[in-house]
């Protein structure tokens, strides 16, 4: 560029690493915090992703066991029961087509005990 051209298609990255940028995190404190956002290293990640398919790979019992639990009990409650996400037990009935109850279920049922 000392000719004043301008070079098209140049392009520079830096990484830093997990580690290097969360160091970087603790020394500066004066940023806003909803940037102070710390990294996991690749490790960290590994383990973690480990963990997360251990839970849901408990959470794999039976198309029958899920088929009782959801007219036992509400879906937010199954969920946290297995340590999973609400999306995840709803990706596992409609995986296996299993009937929930009408919208409102619960709290009609509720509102019945209460009677």
């Amino acid at each position: 560029m000392p000719d004043g051209r301008i070079v098209k298609g140049t392009t520079y990255k830096i990484f830093l690493g997990a580690d290097l940028y969360n160091e970087m995190l603790e020394n500066f404190q004066d940023s806003l915090q909803r940037k102070r956002t710390p990294l996991l290293s690749s490790k960290d990640r590994t383990i973690k992703n480990r963990i997360i398919a251990e839970r849901q790979r408990k959470f794999i019992g039976t198309k029958e066991e899920l088929k009782r639990l959801v007219w036992f009990m509400p879906l937010i409650d199954i969920a946290d029961l297995y340590s999973v996400g609400l999306t995840t037990i709803r990706k596992y009935i409609t995986y296996w087509n299993i009937q929930k109850p009408p919208r409102g279920y619960w709290s009609l049922k509720e509102h019945r005990k209460k009677e």
